[in-house]
């Protein structure tokens, strides 16, 4: 057992009293040792270092073939596999004789590891008997069990949790703890029903204890303070789930934590009295710590779902935290915050921003505060604000609104603050502020939005000889990548494509925006824009034209409207580029490896588009089909591999690709083989 046992609570450093609970003097339990009387043997015995040494020691030697030597015998006495050389003996003669007991324990393992082994059993068993035998024992009198020896029981039970550090004790231990105050909070006496309150208030004063470790995410301190919040009845006012969350809110905040009843017998610790630094900061380490495990636990999700928005508030200040121990604890508890706010795992994609925020109304004023301090820490360009992260990863994780509503207004505040940190130096704030714009964008006005804010947003390049297209390529970068995204959140759900064809058929909205991107496509044949810009608008034109499905595909030239002159002007500057780029030592700068690649794929993408294509003269066919072949011989092997994907799927009839005939597709082959 590793870990040292807590001090008493109000105990002194030169001896411990007798732990007070409602008057009754009681000498073990939490917070004191469970085994004074074997003191002396327990420091005999040897310690958990010494252990895993002889332990490995006697492994690497058993692993050697061979009688072991006398000489190692005697250096190791106490780590042979069998008794004695005769022992050895009769086994390797076949085991005539049955082996004894202790022979039979040494191939086991070593002595030290069962004895260690041993010991976690019993501490998990001993956890749940105790809690077994409490809960089916009548407490209307001391006829069975006295108040003193419950005060003992449960102590006993706490005293195992913080004396170990095996998660599996730990959790037997707070399961037969949990069994015990069930018991007492649905007792008819009075004296009895308040056992837990006084537990918990000590529990919740040794978060600034200096014994209690931080390890295992304060897994001592959650486990017991757990246990007695998922003992309450269900369906009624949980007076101790809310003093808990009070307490841990406060002390999350460094903040005083407000004070609790005073319990009997001895005066109550203040924390806000306590003046060293590092004590300030473990407790705020647990008290997060605790919030996230309260969180994880289903069994309060519906009587927690109140506190989401102070915590997660909490968990945001924890992320500019001097502390990296209490960052740390702040990301692991605003992971946890995050999924239960978007109503679990599953419906977290399909969250609206509309009722994320009807749900909690206290955060839509405090993310925009954030927000907009993060957004103007961007202007000096400086270093990134700690909480601009976790916040647009927030907004990221939701969904847009179907529907426009009058009481969604205020929702409109973000836009421009996420707009803002689009021009950000940090490319990867810069996608995030792409996704983060996406749930304020409805969907009826996704087309008209991105033309008139976004692409109409978009500066003028700089005439030739310049050595650059933009001022700020960053702005431009940022602004393709919210509009790819956009486009792409749209194009993806099957349910939005009747309303695209309506458009593109009647020269509307969506015929507009097909028009903008086809102006700015020919910003990719620009060497002086940077690859992942030019790479942006390639995958914006892939994402709208090759949607899954194939729904623009089969359809009529007139129907298409100026999707059908973007899938041209788009096939021309794949083209344009992968000949401009013939030579791979010409031109070497990061990510024009990808820019390439995608210009080979698209590009052979169309050219199978058009050999399978019903009604297409067999010497067209033919060109298409040999102008795809010659893209799978480029030099760089990007190139090649992505124009043999696009053949792959256009042999196999995938994503909406017409197949190949028979012939045709034999034809091929043997060209992709070779």
């Amino acid at each position: 057992m590793a870990g040292c046992p807590p001090e008493r609570v109000g105990g002194d450093k030169k001896g411990e009293r007798p732990m007070i609970v409602g008057g009754a003097a009681v000498s073990t339990g939490l917070f004191g040792s469970m085994y004074r009387k074997e003191t002396q043997a327990l420091a005999s015995l040897p310690t958990p270092h010494s252990v895993q040494r002889d332990s490995l020691a006697a492994t690497h030697r058993n692993t050697n073939p061979g009688v072991p030597t006398a000489a190692a015998m005697e250096a190791h006495p106490r780590h042979t596999h069998v008794a004695s050389l005769d022992a050895l003996a009769q086994e390797s003669a076949g085991g005539e004789e049955e082996d004894s007991d202790e022979a039979k324990l040494a191939r086991l393992g070593p002595k030290e590891q069962l004895l260690v082994v041993s010991c976690w059993l019993t501490l998990k068993e001993v956890g749940l008997c105790v809690g077994t035998c409490i809960q089916g024992t009548p407490l209307d009198s001391d006829k069975y069990l006295s108040r003193t020896q419950l005060i003992v029981s449960g102590n006993l039970l706490l005293d195992i949790i913080f004396s170990t550090l095996h998660n599996g004790a730990i959790e037997k231990s707070r399961l037969g703890f949990q069994k015990v105050c069930e018991k007492l909070l649905r007792c008819p006496r009075r004296d009895l029903r308040g056992l837990p309150a006084e537990w918990l208030e000590r529990l919740l004063e040794r978060l600034f204890a200096h014994d209690v470790p931080v390890v295992r995410r304060s897994s001592q301190l959650s486990f017991s303070v757990l246990a007695i919040l998922d003992s309450e009845v269900a369906n009624t006012h949980r007076t101790l789930l809310e003093r808990a969350m009070l307490f841990l809110l406060a002390v999350a905040k460094g903040q005083a934590p407000p004070p609790g009843p005073l319990l009997e017998g001895e005066s109550q610790v203040q924390p806000a009295d306590v003046k060293d630094a590092g004590v300030l900061l473990r407790a705020q380490v647990h008290a997060l710590n605790i919030l996230r495990h309260a969180f994880l636990d289903t069994n309060l999700a519906k009587e927690l779902s109140s506190y989401i928005p102070e915590a997660m508030l909490c968990a945001l200040d924890g992320f500019g935290a001097v502390s990296w121990a209490v960052r740390n604890s702040s990301t692991l508890c605003f992971s946890v915050l995050l999924s239960r706010s978007m109503g679990g795992a599953a419906q977290r994609k399909t969250f609206g921003s509309g009722e994320f925020f009807l749900r909690y109304p206290s955060l839509c004023p405090a993310l925009v505060a954030r927000l907009a301090r993060a957004a103007d820490a961007l202007i000096g360009q400086g270093e990134m604000h700690p909480e601009l992260q976790p916040v647009l990863v927030l907004l990221a994780q939701l969904a847009p609104s179907i529907h426009v509503r009058d009481d969604q207004a205020h929702l409109d505040a973000f836009v421009p603050l996420v707009r803002r940190c689009l021009c950000y130096q940090n490319a990867m704030v810069r996608m995030m502020a792409a996704r983060s714009l996406h749930p304020f964008v409805p969907v009826q006005a996704v087309p008209s939005f991105l033309c008139s804010q976004l692409l109409g947003s978009l500066p003028a390049r700089f005439a030739l000889p310049a050595p650059r297209a933009f001022a700020h390529n960053n702005e431009v970068h940022g602004v393709l990548e919210a509009v790819r995204w956009l486009v792409k959140q749209n194009t993806v759900r099957e349910d939005s494509w009747p309303d695209i064809l309506e458009s593109l058929a009647q020269r509307s909205a969506w015929h507009l925006l097909c028009q903008r991107i086809a102006s700015h496509l020919d910003w990719v044949l620009d060497q002086r824009l940077p690859p992942p810009t030019r790479l942006v608008l390639l995958r914006t034109a892939s994402d709208l034209l090759w949607a899954p499905g194939g729904v623009l595909l089969h359809l009529p030239r007139e129907q298409l409207g100026a999707a059908a002159e973007l899938r041209d002007k788009t096939l021309a500057i794949c083209l344009a580029l992968l000949q401009t780029h013939e030579d791979p030592a010409s031109t070497q700068c990061p990510m024009l490896d990808a820019l390439l690649a995608q210009a080979s794929r698209m590009a052979a993408r169309q050219h199978m588009l058009t050999a399978g294509t019903p009604g297409v003269p067999e010497q067209e066919r033919h060109a298409h089909l040999q102008a795809a072949l010659v893209l799978t011989r480029r030099v760089r092997y990007e190139e090649r591999y992505m124009a043999l994907r696009a053949i792959k799927e256009s042999v196999l009839g995938r994503l909406g690709l017409p197949p190949l005939s028979g012939a045709w597709r034999y034809a091929v082959s043997p060209a992709v083989c070779a």
